[in-house]
């Protein structure tokens, strides 16, 4: 009786592993369904790449701001960006 109870136990406790495991993807794919990145390049009238120019995305919703500059090549990148409306200006 104590082999049985022994084997079912192991059985849960791998098929809640097994799971667990198999929900991981799911979980982290989802975790960015809300949220946007935002990446571009920056570039002058002669389409010559503007580096260190100044990037901003303001929510209109929160009025709250992030801000990036651009690299060597003119290209930012700002992440992870909640659900909003928002405006970008340089």
């Amino acid at each position: 009786m104590r082999d049985a109870y022994r084997r079912t136990r192991t059985s849960a406790v791998s098929f809640a592993l097994a799971l667990t495991l198999a929900m991981a993807p799911a979980a982290r794919a989802q975790s960015r369904v809300t949220g946007a990145d935002l990446r571009g390049t920056v570039r002058d009238q002669s389409a010559g790449a503007l580096v260190g120019a100044t990037v901003t995305v303001t929510s209109a919703e929160t009025n709250t701001a992030r801000s990036t500059h651009t690299d060597a090549s003119g290209r930012y990148f700002i992440g992870a960006l909640p659900p909003a409306r928002p405006s970008a200006r340089r």
